[in-house]
């Protein structure tokens, strides 16, 4: 079996495992986008703005506040559930009967809840993380090896380091659930690599271009997930520029232009003007966050900055360990170095730019999070210093920081949003390790009495002792696949 196969496979599974089958305000601003654009053919959000206060409003209607990137694509998703959901037999949708998208018992009665199939509302959610969400998640960890393996690092290290990157990060949580962090992290690594694979000297001509093409399309659609695509996409123009890449050059700047274009002629459809943003109608209940500077940016503030990297409520090196040593091998690469200077000055450029972005938001804890959310998608560059550090520092060291970041990230897959990485010890000493569907049953379900909220409350041990020890012989498996020696032939 390929290798980038397993790597694919093993992570979604594990993703699959601990994903989170419930909304909440902003998994629904793209999912009421998603249900409005194929149930009612409008990026109106009307039918379904009440369970969310991310949104726009704007001429007597509502729009989701969001970029529309993470909305279409998690049209395909929900085409395929609709047919699913027509056939599947009423005593199983009566099941999910009473669970809510939003942990709202006082929006039961509400418009929402009144006109919309919740049931659907609510499976459909599943459907899309697992489809969408985490199959796009595990292709990042897949882009980020095979760019670990171009710059010239072994297999091995390439492994560890994407197995890493996957699940001792806040990537491992943030795929589990539907946030737009994520599939920007993904849409950057990939055009990372399609770029270097672009610019090998011994890929075909032809080929180059394409895979230019192919980079700067990428680049263009994080650009429809988060405006800060926008950094790293010019760091790669800049990366071209610097190398003389003139044909190049204007490969990446159409394929970025596509999907950009696509997004300004969204922007054009619902407000009159492809520069006006729905942040600029934002909704009373979010207009708190946006009410500095330029709809909520200033400059970079000392204390958001030590918020950010510091902070024991969001600080990234606090969440994830391994962030540190990553950013120290990018350092020393950078500068000490010659082997991966290039590299590790694009990358450091990048995480730098979108460091500096956040710290001049005022909303730069990204509202309930398990970390820094905003700051996901400059993991996997980071993840190109810890593969750099393998070479300056004890491999112990570095696998030992790998075993408490993937330790935090695993607590954090389990119990969602916390104030700090250890708050989930205390859960898991009173709790005992679990999985996110028990808790999103036990907490969306409007029913005490309910078939699947009793299944939740009393058997939840045993299904996540099930599910453990299979993932003890997942860890075991891919252990014989990188330390054991192979037998000869």
């Amino acid at each position: 079996m390929n290798t980038t196969f397993k790597i694919f496979v093993s992570i979604w599974l594990v993703y699959a495992l601990y994903v989170a089958p419930a909304g909440g305000v902003l998994p629904n601003r793209y999912q009421d986008l998603t249900f409005s654009i194929v149930n009612e053919g409008r990026f109106v959000i009307d039918t379904y703005h009440e369970n969310t206060i991310d949104k726009a409003y704007y001429n007597g209607h509502y729009y989701s506040v969001a970029l529309p990137g993470p909305a279409f694509i998690a049209i395909p998703a929900y085409l395929v559930f609709k047919p699913l959901y027509a056939f599947l037999p009423e005593n199983v949708k009566q099941l999910a009967g009473g669970m809510q998208s939003l942990k709202k018992d006082a929006l039961a009665d509400s418009s929402f809840y009144g006109r919309v199939d919740n049931v659907e509302f609510f499976l459909a959610q599943i459907f899309i993380t697992l489809t969408t969400q985490a199959t796009l998640s595990a292709l990042g960890s897949v882009f980020l090896f095979k760019t670990l393996t171009i710059i010239g690092f072994d297999t091995r290290r390439s492994i560890i380091v994407t197995f890493a990157y996957a699940f001792g990060t806040m990537v491992f949580f943030f795929s589990t659930v539907f946030f737009e962090q994520v599939l920007t992290a993904t849409a950057l690594i990939g055009a990372f690599y399609f770029l270097l694979r672009g610019l090998d000297d011994a890929t075909l001509p032809r080929r180059r271009a394409f895979y230019v093409l192919v980079g700067g399309l990428l680049v263009g659609i994080g650009m429809t997930f988060e405006y800060i695509a926008i950094f790293p996409a010019g760091v790669f123009g800049v990366m071209l520029l610097l190398r003389k890449q003139w044909s190049m050059l204007l490969f990446y700047g159409f394929g970025f232009g596509l999907p950009v274009f696509g997004l300004m002629a969204y922007n054009n459809s619902i407000f009159g003007s492809p520069f006006t943003t729905a942040y600029r109608y934002i909704d009373v209940a979010q207009q708190k966050n946006h009410d500095e500077g330029f709809l909520g940016i200033t400059y970079p503030h000392v204390e958001r900055l030590w918020g950010l990297l510091l902070s024991v409520e969001r600080g990234l090196f606090f969440f994830g360990p391994m962030t540190a040593i990553g950013t120290l091998g990018l350092i020393y690469s950078a500068f000490k170095t010659r082997r991966y200077r290039e590299i590790a000055l694009l990358a450091l450029s990048i995480c730098l730019l979108n460091l500096f972005f956040f710290a001049s938001i005022k909303d730069w804890r990204g509202g309930a999070s398990f970390g820094p959310r905003y700051l996901i998608p400059i993991l996997p560059f980071v993840m190109l210093g810890v593969a750099m550090a393998f070479d300056y520092l004890h491999a112990r060291i570095i696998y030992a920081v790998m075993l408490l970041s993937v330790a935090i990230h695993w607590l954090g897959a389990q119990f969602g949003f916390a104030e700090s990485p250890w708050e989930h010890v205390t859960q898991l000493l009173d709790q005992g390790p679990t999985l996110p569907v028990f808790g999103a049953i036990l907490s969306h379900s409007t029913s005490r009495t309910s078939a699947l909220y009793l299944f939740a409350e009393n058997y939840h041990v045993a299904v996540t002792i099930g599910a453990s020890l299979l993932l003890v012989l997942f860890l075991g498996w891919w252990w014989r696949e990188l330390w054991l020696p192979k037998p000869t032939e």
